[in-house]
């Protein structure tokens, strides 16, 4: 799980894809959980992962690194990852280092 800027909770589910969970200001009720899957651009519901790195979320799927397009409320793939790495690596983790 992490957390982005707003607040909103993300939380990968290995077999059924990402999730959104939304609270209210004082974080004592659920505002709303969305889910992610297929329909919103992941290739997969399977061995999906939430990391963050460099302040970014980022989202590994069975083929390649995603980022969530809040605009669209999509996922897209990661232009830099798929240059560096591949868009078809299963990344199950990134550990920034100094």
């Amino acid at each position: 799980m992490c957390r982005d800027e707003d607040g909103s909770i993300w939380m990968a589910h290995g077999y059924k894809g990402i999730y959104r969970i939304r609270f209210s200001s004082s974080y004592d009720s659920l505002l709303s959980v969305d889910f992610y899957g297929v329909d919103k651009g992941l290739p997969s519901s399977y061995l999906n992962n939430v990391f963050s790195a460099n302040g970014e979320l980022l989202f590994g799927a069975d083929s390649g690194l995603f980022k969530y397009n809040p605009a669209q409320d999509v996922f897209e793939r990661h232009p830099y990852f798929d240059t560096l790495i591949g868009p078809e690596v299963h990344t199950r983790y990134i550990e920034e280092d100094e």
